[in-house]
């Protein structure tokens, strides 16, 4: 009996070669709070997508379905250069599913990593066109609230993209998928009225920007600690 093939297939992810939206799954790119993302090939178009899977744990929960389709409807209203498109959502194969744009290239999170601090003009250019598509977003009354490197791409033709409107919500909605008390977002990230769960209006995406401008300069982060109150 071969032990390696057996423990292999113990750790063998099950989303790899299902076919969801019409698209073959061929690797996973990463993983975040709302779910993982893989790389998947349309078997029509010839084409690479990225598929967004909710876990099946946090499927059994209305309330993060909701939340996980709701980037689905922000994202999908925002077709902009500097945003990441959305193509398509829904439930297959018992998955629940997002499909949108293949973005080659890199987190600013891992290239920050990289380099530990990036030079005054590249980062300059990486924030002219983040904040272009921030501001698209927020002319459509969308707050993204969870602004931060790991949701900033850099793509290999030197593009820069805004992704994961996960945490998305309309500017003159309340927060109706959050219980008093909770808080969403990533706390060295977030602007003070997030951390204390306070109403947010577009200037929360603002001050993060400030904060991940100037991670990308210093190679530090302004403010930390273990737990949002005491960054604050």
């Amino acid at each position: 009996m071969n032990t390696a093939s057996n423990q292999n297939s113990l750790f063998e992810d099950p989303y790899l070669g299902m076919v969801i939206d019409g698209s073959i799954i061929e690797r996973k790119l990463g993983q975040g709070g709302m779910g993982a993302v893989y790389q998947a090939r349309h078997l029509t178009l010839e084409k690479y997508v990225a598929i967004k899977i909710l876990p099946p744990e946090f499927s059994i929960v209305p309330q993060n379905v909701e939340r996980f389709l709701r980037e689905a409807r922000s994202a999908a209203k925002l077709e902009h250069p500097n945003i990441v498109q959305v193509y398509n959502a829904g439930q297959e194969n018992n998955v629940h599913f997002i499909s949108m744009q293949f973005v080659s290239g890199q987190s600013l999170q891992s290239y920050i990593h990289k380099l530990e601090k990036i030079p005054l003009a590249q980062t300059l250019w990486i924030m002219k066109y983040s904040m272009q598509g921030l501001l698209f977003a927020h002319e459509h009354g969308i707050i993204h609230r969870d602004i931060k490197p790991d949701n900033i791409m850099l793509m290999s033709s030197g593009e820069v993209k805004v992704v994961d409107f996960g945490l998305a919500r309309s500017s003159e909605a309340g927060n109706t998928l959050s219980n008093p008390g909770q808080i969403f977002g990533t706390p060295h990230f977030m602007s003070p009225e997030q951390c204390t769960g306070e109403v947010l209006d577009l200037r929360t995406d603002i001050y993060s920007l400030g904060i991940m401008f100037y991670y990308m300069l210093s190679g530090n982060r302004p403010y930390d600690g273990g737990q949002a109150v005491y960054i604050l």
